[in-house]
């Protein structure tokens, strides 16, 4: 039952007329019964004898007032608890569709990435659109499928340089302990198209953890040649972190991103602006890193550096660099001297200097390592040790 509370101006109308009205009632009444106001002993008492029960009316009054003040609060939260709960009833069906779907949106997302640990990229896809309908503002959805399928394509590219250059041992030393849970039994065909689709429409959504999709982004692009594009993504996850300059500067991470360079050398050097790295390196640096391996050793040591050969307008770029085996000796005369060994992509390889075929038992040639370097360099685009 809610109360009728009246307004605020009729009730001081109302304590302000009962005083008049009492005053007009006691006048008359003394007129007509013939008392004189000079009767009245002092004008004073009757003054203050008003004054009396105008303060006694007022103090009824400010009662009252405080009165209503109390119902007229209780009734304006009563009104607004039955508010409150009309809109809430109103909106809990919406609420709780939300709240399943959400919920259904994250399950989805936890079942896809248990897809693409298993690398069941048709699943994981269909798992990761299926949370981000539940659930659009879900969080690292498209993120963590574009790196994960970034991280095979890397672990598949990687395999393939290896099986090249017949470096088992360095090959798990170099790949960190992430990707060592996919060794070498990497699909032969890795989602590169679908990484490329996850990783732009990461973007597309400010999906960019510490710019680390920036950064996969640049791997794959480089991969798949696209050299501006390499270099634009390359720059942003730099400027988000400062940190991604120094991983993409590592051995496995140039030479993906050096095949958009399509072997040019001029190219290289661009991107290595971009990286604050002297690209292609330096004769002296190939020369320090063959003197300052294995001091401990006399014969046999060698150093393993990437390089990209030159290539001819209209040749097809290779798709994977050459790798470098520079073996180091001491001649009798303490002179340094060196040989290297050559591996292509596909398995080939070849000795340089090249041995005598007419020769028989004769011990490989070698030329003085300052020599060997130049003629190196010469040759190749010389990127970085292997590790």
């Amino acid at each position: 039952m809610q109360l009728k509370i009246p307004s605020l101006r009729w009730m001081l109308l109302a304590f302000l007329a009962v005083p008049l009205v009492w005053l007009s009632g006691w006048l008359l009444f003394a007129h007509f019964a013939g008392i004189s106001s000079t009767s009245v002993s002092e004008l004073s008492g009757l003054l203050a004898a008003i004054g009396g029960m105008m303060g006694a009316i007022f103090t009824v009054g400010g009662l009252v007032i405080a009165l209503v003040a109390v119902l007229s609060q209780i009734t304006l939260e009563d009104r607004a608890k039955r508010v409150m709960e009309d809109k809430f009833n109103e909106l809990a069906p919406d609420l709780e569709r939300r709240a399943d779907r959400r919920i259904a949106g994250r399950i989805a997302f936890r079942d896809a990435q248990e897809a693409l640990q298993t690398q069941d990229w048709e699943a994981a896809e269909q798992l990761a659109h299926e949370a981000l309908e539940q659930y659009p503002d879900l969080p690292g959805v498209r993120s963590t499928v574009a790196l994960r399928m970034t991280d095979v394509v890397q672990v598949t590219y990687l395999s393939r340089v290896y099986n090249s250059s017949h470096r088992n041992e360095a090959f798990y030393r170099q790949i960190d302990a992430a990707r060592q849970a996919q060794p070498l039994t990497a699909p032969p065909e890795a989602p590169k198209a679908a990484a490329i689709e996850w990783l732009q429409e990461a973007m597309s959504h400010h999906d960019d953890p510490d710019g680390r999709v920036s950064a996969a982004q640049a791997l794959v692009y480089g991969l798949n040649e696209a050299y501006e594009k390499m270099l634009a993504a390359a720059r942003r996850g730099i400027a988000i972190n400062p940190a991604r300059r120094t991983e993409l500067r590592a051995p496995q991470q140039l030479i993906m991103l050096t095949h958009a360079c399509r072997n040019d050398p001029d190219r290289v050097r661009r991107f290595g602006e971009v990286l604050d790295l002297r690209l292609p390196a330096a004769v002296e640096t190939v020369r320090a890193s063959v003197e300052q391996i294995d001091k401990g050793r006399i014969d046999g040591v060698f150093v393993d550096w990437y390089a990209l050969d030159h290539v001819l307008p209209g040749q097809a770029v290779p798709e994977l660099p050459v790798t470098l085996r520079i073996f180091r000796m001491r001649e009798e005369s303490g002179m340094l001297s060196a040989s290297a060994s050559i591996f292509y992509g596909g398995r080939r390889e070849e000795q340089f200097p090249a041995s005598d075929p007419n020769a028989v038992n004769a011990p490989p040639p070698r030329l003085p390592l300052d020599d060997l370097i130049s003629r190196l360099a010469d040759r190749f685009v010389m990127l970085c040790p292997t590790e």
